[in-house]
């Protein structure tokens, strides 16, 4: 549920139960609830390709200048889930940092669990650097991004 459905929620509660408790006969016990949706968005700003050089694959891996941005507003308080893979010809497996360790993201997916960040309504932004290890057969040239990263709320 939206944050400016919650007043609303709220208001419409309230004047139910003060309806109801005009119209009921004295001693009567009136119990009013609310149950706030769970709910979880992730924005990323990534690039769609990245660029393979031959000083690239004379050292074997690619250093990402830009770093991958994540923000996440969610009220789930368990955290949330992220998980990370690597499918590219090119890319023997990347190397992300920017969470609590580094992670080896090769065609499986690896996952890494984040807290939540706050109670009721948080957000949670997080900067990643990657490092593309590159693979034997890798080519230079513009290749499409290769790390697919998805979010799985508790």
């Amino acid at each position: 549920m939206g944050s400016w459905n919650r007043p609303l929620s709220l208001a419409v509660a309230l004047l139910l139960a003060s309806t109801a408790a005009q119209c009921a006969p004295e001693g009567a016990t009136l119990q009013v609830g609310a149950r706030v949706q769970r709910h979880a968005t992730i924005r990323m700003a990534q690039p769609l390709t990245f660029t393979i050089s031959d000083a690239d694959i004379a050292r074997g891996f690619v250093e990402v200048e830009s770093p991958v941005q994540l923000s996440v507003q969610s009220n789930v308080d368990e955290g949330y889930t992220l998980s990370f893979a690597c499918r590219c010809e090119e890319v023997r497996r990347a190397r992300v940092r920017g969470l609590s360790s580094e992670l080896s993201v090769g065609q499986a997916p690896v996952l890494a669990a984040r807290p939540a960040a706050g109670r009721g309504v948080w957000r949670d932004s997080v900067q990643l650097r990657v490092r593309f290890d590159l693979a034997p057969q890798a080519r230079p040239g513009e290749h499409a991004w290769p790390l697919g990263i998805s979010m799985m709320s508790e």
